[in-house]
């Protein structure tokens, strides 16, 4: 991500990941001018990174389902979980 802002190859990046891990690398690249977009699970992200965020921050919790509802069904998948509930 850094490498590619200091090129200015982006105008907005999309970090999926709320680790702290990443902060600074948020920080830089938006030193550059450029946009950090974060999406994350509710519970795996610190206040520090959502306030970093070029936007609020999008959460897999609120739209695990519409995820879901746009994956094909894998009926290998299927047939793995109705074998683990018998």
């Amino acid at each position: 991500m850094l490498t590619l802002a200091n090129n200015r190859a982006f105008d907005t990046a999309v970090l999926v990941a709320g680790d702290k891990d990443y902060l600074e690398t948020v920080k830089a690249v938006k030193t550059n001018g450029l946009r950090v977009e974060i999406v994350a699970w509710r519970g795996a992200i610190s206040q520090e990174m959502q306030s970093e965020s070029s936007r609020p921050v999008i959460f897999f919790d609120d739209i695990k389902k519409e995820i879901e509802m746009t994956v094909a069904p894998d009926p290998e998948a299927e047939k793995m979980t109705a074998g683990e509930e018998g």
